[in-house]
């Protein structure tokens, strides 16, 4: 029986192409839908009392820069309990470098190759490259889960002790240490890597901190909605849960550049209860725009200081890393 690997290697080509026309056709679909629902609804733009509050947008673009700084000393914090040597500023480089490579066609397979590449240059093992990763992705998904349920069981209708019991089984899920660890297995399975296990404190600690950048990131979104579309601040935690769920659906689809056309039907869709329909899908746009600017900014600014120190090490006869 053929490995993921081995029948990647033989369908690669052909998976992809069938993927990006898929996902082209889907995109084109998506784009036409929403034109034509914003067409309709465009006298709801200015019954709703649309602004633009500066604050609140550098506010947001701040935020956002901070989750960017907490993503990749995150990354650098699995590498350390990991048993990986590798200094804080490099490890910041190559995390922002990479996720450059989210925004080629095949989306996820360029970030993983680029920053498995860029690490090992600097003497990281491959190994410990592929499983760093794993944990990242597991921690994101299940914490960007986890924190989303308890956002949204905010103010929500129904029992609350209903939502208490759901929020709480969802936090012993993810800070259960077996969590993690059978999911890092089954994906150094895939992949054909050895497995490994990530002892309690590690999991605990980095679990928190996941959840403390999904806390940031999400009200770095409020901030933005709140830059256009005033926001009471009992919307802060629903809005912030909606984001990170959104999010979580364009992670789970990994040929989607970036989760292109997946995070925004979910945030449209989940967004609806809070804003016209019309209003929704611009904040949607909007976001992903706002989103990738700030991300691929940081990451060509962090290419480029990465290019000045290689040109700077030729210039004086030290080894390039």
């Amino acid at each position: 029986m053929l490995s993921i690997g081995e029948w990647l290697e033989t369908n690669g080509r052909r998976l992809l192409l069938v993927a990006r026309r898929s996902i082209g056709l889907l995109a084109v679909l998506a784009l036409a839908l929403g034109a034509a629902a914003v067409w309709r609804g465009v006298d709801d733009f200015a019954a709703y009392g649309l602004v633009l509050d500066i604050g609140y947008l550098a506010l947001s673009i701040f935020t956002l820069l901070l989750a960017f700084a907490m993503g990749a000393l995150g990354w650098w914090l699995i590498l350390r309990a990991l048993g990986g040597q590798l200094d804080l500023g490099s490890a910041i480089r190559v995390w922002l470098v990479s996720q450059l490579g989210k925004y080629l066609p095949g989306g996820v397979v360029w970030y993983v190759a680029g920053r498995s590449l860029l690490a090992e240059e600097l003497g990281l093992a491959p190994v410990l490259g592929a499983v760093s990763m794993a944990v990242e992705f597991l921690l994101q998904v299940a914490g960007a889960a986890c924190f989303a349920v308890w956002m949204l069981s905010w103010g929500s209708v129904g029992s609350p002790y209903l939502w208490l019991v759901i929020a709480g089984a969802s936090g012993a899920v993810v800070f259960f240490p077996r969590t993690l660890n059978s999911g890092v297995s089954l994906l150094l399975r895939l992949l054909g890597r050895p497995g490994v296990r990530v002892q309690w404190r590690h999991h605990v600690g980095l679990m928190s901190y996941y959840l403390l950048q999904w806390w940031v990131i999400g009200t770095s979104f409020w901030l933005l909605v709140g830059a256009f579309v005033p926001q009471p601040l009992d919307t802060a935690f629903p809005l912030a849960g909606v984001y990170a769920l959104a999010c979580v659906a364009g992670y789970v689809v990994p040929l989607a550049p970036s989760g292109l056309g997946v995070r925004e039907g979910v945030l449209v869709t989940l967004l609806h209860p809070f804003l016209p329909l019309p209003v929704a899908l611009g904040a949607a746009i909007i976001a992903r725009l706002w989103y990738s600017a700030v991300e691929l900014a940081c990451g060509l600014l962090a290419l480029g200081f990465s290019a000045a120190e290689r040109r700077h090490r030729r210039s004086v006869g030290m080894p390039v890393k």
